[in-house]
């Protein structure tokens, strides 16, 4: 499953939460805020209800004197109601400020990623590379970003230099590990990405996209019953709708496949970009049905 994946929990799993940047709340200046009075009912209604941004930013806000919130804040918001254009509007002015920190960039990248601008994707994980050589994250962003742009080699280099600063057996581990099974499944390398696979699933035994593509591997090397079996025995658990259009593409079925993707892609359209290149759906790249959906 070829999606952006942090701690194998759900398609935008990168939603995480970080330790929050006391120096991103320092040197307040009404330049670099935006008046929550001003804000549309529709981002008012995100930011009141978004039980992540309370739990992240509530002790903040509750504490603050006036009504004005930091840009980054604002692009936060909508990168958790999956509206990667506009969060990037406000990543770029805080980013031009030099009010941000390396969670901002890696959110600009993964929208970046779900907009279609695979270079300036690129771009900004070069960014939290210099700025943060030791942090897994800048070579996994990297390491997606040369998928989409098709260089696939480059994209497993990259993933092998994240690991080196994972951990073992940590989430990070498996996220990457994840995400280099997916390069080697575009590539064909069956068993690599059946080694990757079995590894992540002794760190997380229960994580439903690794064990769809486990499927995948199994399928093209000539396992298909138990390939089968295994996509089966999860899909009833499964809820994510997204992931549950990669498990009825593997198996083959076609009906409830569009029918779970038109839904997930309405959802959050970052899937729609995850599905035009991911192994599940190799099968249907072709499909006028298929393409019909992820074109819209």
């Amino acid at each position: 499953i070829l999606t952006i994946i942090f701690m194998i929990e759900s398609t935008l799993a990168t939603k995480h939460g970080e330790t929050v940047n006391s120096n991103r709340f320092s040197n307040e200046n009404s330049e670099y805020y935006y008046n929550l009075n001003n804000m549309d009912k529709k981002l008012r209604f995100v930011y009141i209800n978004q039980q992540y941004l309370v739990s992240k930013y509530g002790n903040y806000l509750l504490g603050k004197k006036n009504n004005l919130i930091p840009f980054y804040i604002l692009g936060d918001m909508e990168y958790e109601g999956n509206n990667y254009r506009n969060a990037l509007i406000y990543y770029e002015k805080a980013v031009s400020q030099n009010s941000y920190d390396l969670n901002t960039v890696e959110r600009m990248a993964i929208s970046y990623l779900y907009t279609e601008d695979y270079e300036k994707a690129l771009e900004m994980s070069q960014k939290l590379i210099t700025q943060a050589p030791s942090d897994f994250r800048g070579y996994w962003l990297k390491g997606l970003s040369l998928v989409y742009l098709h260089k696939l080699e480059e994209a497993i280099a990259s993933f092998n230099k994240a690991l080196k600063y994972t951990g073992r057996e940590t989430k990070a581990q498996a996220t990457v590990l994840t995400s280099r099974s997916n390069a080697f499944l575009i590539t064909g390398k069956w068993e690599k990405a059946l080694s990757d696979i079995e590894k992540v699933l002794q760190i997380q035994p229960k994580a439903y996209v690794v064990i769809i593509n486990k499927g995948i591997a199994l399928k093209k090397l000539g396992k298909k019953k138990e390939s089968e079996r295994i996509i089966q025995e999860i899909l009833p658990h499964i809820e994510n709708k997204y992931t549950r259009a990669c498990a009825f593409a593997t198996l083959g079925d076609k009906k409830n496949m569009l029918k779970e993707l038109e839904v997930a892609i309405k959802e959050d359209i970052g899937n729609k970009v995850s599905a035009k290149l991911d192994p599940d759906f190799a099968e249907y790249q072709d499909d006028p049905d298929f393409r019909k959906i992820i074109s819209k």
